[in-house]
């Protein structure tokens, strides 16, 4: 048998299984433990009756120990000592986790401290003698260091450490389940010799049952009496976030959590109402003040409404993580708080102390501190529902109270006549309308008939007496009668109404009266409007008609009937589609559409009518439509003008139409002979370029812009894309003074072309083409070249002697008898020096001869060394370098970039205001580098801006101080910035200026 086989083991020739569990009963694990001790010392039939003496011994003093242990830590000292007495070099007992099943190292015996930290979280599958007894529920024994199997690297590590060479593991199983395991570890080999370890095992397992439960009892008693205190606390207290703040401090200390909090559910979503936290840190406390939202881990107990306990909180797939404010959580306690099924909160506690995970207990003492909480919560809220009831109570008084005087004030303030009668028709009230039209008051009214009120013509009494009897029975009465007030008579549109209560009984009556004087009289002043509109309708002398939306005609005067030949019975049949010619129904029904549409407000048409005996009638005809007061269309108007009075108007538009072509004709031979190219685009149907002859050298003879785009540069050489020509542009409504393009010729040549363009109109504004002009500006510019190089040569030819004077001139000047004059001729030679670099460079840069040499650069610590080498040049100015993100490093030039910073430096110290700082920023901007260089002054004149940057350009300002330059300076810095592949440009508002450059990062 190998020394790791847990097959079976023998005790005095009796065959053992190694797994010996105690499989009893709830009764019998209460019995008592002198018969199990009697039980295990019964006299052994194998023969060898000094073995059985030593087992005996052994297990009568472990049985009578484990009889008197009255706790775990005693109970486990002496297995302990039990063991170590049998030559153990160490020993330990590891207890099963109720929550992972993991086994951790509850006690020992001379035990290294690494060793010990290794125990105390022990897997079932670690390579350890241990685990495998507690997997199997088997007895596993080492009966030689030697022959350990390769798997239990932690054993044989442990048999090393302790100079052991056999060892035991005892699995203390009960009811099938392990609850711990005992392990020792011996000098010599044989460790089970002499000994009944099945019986062993199962006297152990019955103590440690045993202990645990009173410690488990124990542990409850205590929960409850913490329970039981914290309830009454909370019974006692009206101040609901400090009974909370109680019961979460209790509930944590009776579950022994590191943290505990309680948040008042307020919304599946929302943030709790109330959040209360308890922690052993006060830290975190402060850190978990702001109200979370159930989310997580939180959210599964708010949606399941079930208790939720988890050894391991980031192990569970609901976990979400942890802000980093906030501490490190292990084990979690959940309990939702309900009452009467409805969740009304949540209860958490974290981090179990002194254990890996929250036991049934804690979830149970927790569970029932949660029910009084909820209990808490409730009563709160009806607390608050019971001052809700009292304030919506005293505000329904006081709202009654306004309505009361609200209808008081309607009811005196109304301008119509009101009042109350009883159901016999007695005045009971009648409001300042009445009594100021009676020219009495409330007093003489009140308590007198309805219709002995004065007012009352003597024809109108006997009906009013007549409506109340009528309103007394429940109906409802509407009538005109006319009063006599103080400015006379006048009607009135009386009304009679009955008021009822539950059973329907008339228990009041509401008469209401209006003046409608003043209406009657507008409708008869309307009557009299509409003979009016009748008679001008009927002796218009042109056609009129009232047509309907449908197209029928509604009304026609005389005149319209005169010029169809048609009665105005016969027209009502018909609609205006049928008497108009078929040519122009559809125009005319088009235009009729867009009038009711709304989309024009009126039209005019030129049409013929059908005369009823056939002929055709032509006719002008003038539309409308009439809109209700809600915008919709009623009816359309049409007025019909005879067309003879418009013959001679016909034959003047002929005229005009001659003078016109005849002005084409003469624009067309201008537009032909003009010296220069013209070219028209034309888009009022498909687009068609029109060129005069000089054009053809532009276009090619092309007739569409899309032919000729590929033959025209920029002077720069980029090709022009077809939106942005100038004409293109012009179709958009701008306005090109002129631009330079360069045309390739047939022949390879090229020629360069000054290029202007302008919209065309039409009447409406609307633009339909665009006109295009051109200059052969060729001369001009080789005249430029030559300029340029006549510029270069001479730079170069004046370099050789300048260098000569600057030379002679430093010698002189650092001679001790030299006067000021050297040092003049010196800064004068130097300046001219610098002006023709700068010739030489403008020369370089406008025939594409600069010669660039990019290098790696460190840009802040070129710009840095730039600043100290032109500390003269900014004397007076402090120079600031601020560097405001990681900047990569760049290819570029590095003498040419220090060129850059030196003119942009000596310009913003030359017109920077005195003793002011120049700040330079340099901050990457997405795939470049921004670099910017600022100085305070009296700022760049706005239409300077546009021009800074152009060749031989100086601004007002630089002018007017007299300032040395040829204007260069600027242009020379864009020319570089440009070879770069970088932009560059300027800022200015009164009192500060920047310049301002960026460069690609590779």
């Amino acid at each position: 048998m190998s020394a790791l086989q847990a097959a079976s083991l023998s005790c005095h020739n009796r065959p053992i299984e190694a797994g010996l569990m105690m499989r009893t009963a709830e009764t019998e694990a209460c019995s008592s433990r002198e018969d199990e001790v009697a039980r295990m010392d019964s006299p052994c039939r194998c023969g060898h009756g000094e073995a059985r003496a030593t087992s005996r011994e052994l297990l009568a003093r472990a049985a009578l120990g484990v009889a008197r242990a009255a706790d775990l830590d005693e109970l486990a000292g002496l297995l302990l000592d039990q063991v170590m007495g049998l030559g153990a070099r160490a020993a330990y007992l590891l207890l099963t986790s109720e929550d992972t099943g993991e086994l951790g190292l509850h006690s020992h015996r001379h035990l290294p401290a690494d060793i010990r930290l290794g125990l105390a979280r022990v897997a079932r599958g670690a390579p350890l003698l241990d685990a495998w007894a507690a997997s199997t529920g088997r007895i596993q024994v080492m009966s030689d260091a030697r022959s350990i199997d390769q798997g239990q690297s932690l054993t044989r590590e442990l048999c090393a450490r302790t100079d052991a060479r056999s060892a035991v593991s005892m699995p203390l199983c009960v009811r099938d389940r392990c609850l711990g395991v005992l392990s020792w570890y011996l000098p010599y080999p044989d460790p089970q010799a002499g000994l009944d370890l099945g019986a062993l095992a199962a006297l152990f397992a019955i103590g440690l049952d045993s202990a645990l439960a009173r410690r488990g009892k124990a542990r409850v008693e205590a929960q409850l009496e913490a329970v039981r205190r914290s309830i009454t606390a909370m019974g006692d207290s009206f101040d609901l976030p400090a009974a909370l703040q109680r019961m979460v401090d209790r509930t944590r200390a009776v579950a022994g959590a590191e943290y505990a909090a309680l948040g008042v559910y307020a919304g599946d979503d929302a943030p709790f109402d109330l959040w209360i936290c308890s922690s052993a840190t006060p830290g975190w406390s402060r850190s978990s003040a702001q109200s979370p939202r159930p989310r997580g881990r939180l959210q599964a107990v708010h949606r399941d409404r079930t208790p939720l306990r988890l050894a391991e909180l980031s192990d569970d797939d609901r976990f979400d993580g942890f802000s980093p404010e906030h501490p490190r959580l292990k084990s979690f306690l959940g309990i939702p708080l309900l009452q009467e099924q409805q969740l009304v909160g949540l209860l958490y506690l974290a981090n179990k102390i002194g254990g890996a995970a929250f036991t049934e207990e804690d979830e149970g003492a927790a569970a029932l501190l949660g029910q009084h909480a909820a209990l808490a919560l409730s009563r709160a809220r009806a607390y608050d529902r019971m001052a809700q009831e009292l304030r919506r109570t005293r505000h329904l008084e006081r709202a009654l109270r306004e309505s009361e005087q609200r209808f008081r004030a309607i009811f005196d303030e109304a301008f119509q006549f009101i009042g109350l009668l009883s159901p016999e028709g007695v005045v009971l009230e009648n409001n300042r309308a009445v009594l100021e039209f009676c020219g009495t008051t409330g007093a003489d009214t009140i308590g007198r008939p309805f219709w002995e009120l004065p007012g009352w013509s003597l024809e109108h009494k006997a009906r009013v007496r007549a409506a109340v009897a009528e309103a007394a029975a429940g109906r409802l009465v509407r009538d005109e009668l006319d009063v006599i007030g103080p400015s006379g008579r006048c009607s009135i549109d009386f009304s009679l109404k009955p008021i009822t209560d539950e059973r329907g009984r008339v228990v009041m009556l509401i008469p209401e009266g209006r003046d409608i004087t003043q209406r009657k009289q507008t409708e008869q002043a309307l009557r009299e409007s509409e003979e009016r509109f009748r008679l001008t309708f009927e002796n218009a002398p042109i056609g009129k008609a009232i047509v309907g939306l449908d197209g029928r005609f509604t009304r026609v005067n005389r005149a319209y009937c005169e010029i169809l030949g048609y009665l105005a019975e016969e027209l009502s049949k018909l609609r205006f589609q049928d008497i108009t010619h078929p040519d122009d129904v559809d125009t005319d029904v088009g235009l009729a559409e867009q009038l009711r549409r709304g989309e024009i407000p009126r039209y005019q048409l030129a049409k013929r009518y059908l005369h009823k005996d056939g002929r055709v009638i032509p006719v002008i005809l003038h539309g409308s439509v009439v809109r209700g007061e809600d915008g919709e269309p009623i009816h359309y108007i049409a007025q019909v003008e005879d067309v003879t009075a418009r013959k001679q108007a016909e034959e003047e538009r002929e005229r005009l139409l001659a003078q016109l072509d005849a002005e084409r004709r003469t624009l067309q031979t201008i537009f032909d002979s003009a010296p220069v190219p013209l070219l028209l685009i034309d888009r009022s149907g498909a687009e068609r370029v029109i060129a005069n002859p000089h054009a053809l050298e532009l276009t090619g003879g092309a007739t569409a812009r899309g032919e000729y785009v590929g033959r025209l540069r920029r002077a720069d050489g980029a090709p022009v894309p077809l939106d942005e020509l100038p004409s293109s542009r012009a179709m958009r409504g701008e306005t090109i003074p002129g631009e330079e393009l360069v045309v390739a010729r047939a022949d390879g040549s090229c020629r360069t072309f000054l290029v202007a363009a302008a919209p065309l109109r039409d009447g409406a504004g609307n633009v339909t083409g665009a006109v295009i002009a051109g200059e052969d500006i060729s001369p001009l510019k080789e005249l430029a070249r030559m300029r340029e190089e006549w510029t270069s040569i001479i730079a170069h030819d004046l370099r050789q002697p300048i260098t000569t004077i600057v030379l002679k001139a430093s010698l002189l000047a650092k001679q001790p008898q030299s006067s000021d004059k050297a040092q003049h001729i010196l800064a004068s030679a130097m300046q001219l020096s610098r002006m023709i670099s700068d010739l030489l460079d403008v020369s370089r840069l406008e025939s594409r001869r600069l010669d660039l040499r990019p290098v790696e650069v460190d840009l802040p610590a070129l710009i840095r060394a730039t600043v100290e080498r032109t500390a003269d040049a900014t004397r007076g100015h402090r120079v600031d370098v601020e560097v405001l993100n990681e900047v990569p490093p760049l290819l570029a030039d590095p003498g040419r970039m220090e060129q850059v910073l030196t003119n942009l430096l000596s310009n913003a110290a030359k017109y920077g205001a005195p003793e002011t700082p120049i700040r330079i920023a340099v901050e990457r901007q997405g795939g470049e580098v921004l670099v910017a260089v600022g100085n305070e002054g009296k700022g760049i004149a706005p239409e300077d801006l546009p021009r800074l940057f152009d060749r031989y350009y100086r601004a007002r300002e630089a002018k007017a101080r007299g300032a040395a330059g040829l204007g260069l300076g600027l242009y020379i810095v864009r020319g570089l910035i440009d070879a770069h592949g970088g932009r560059v440009w300027a800022e200015s508002e009164p009192g500060k200026t920047s310049f301002q450059f960026t460069l690609p990062v590779p």
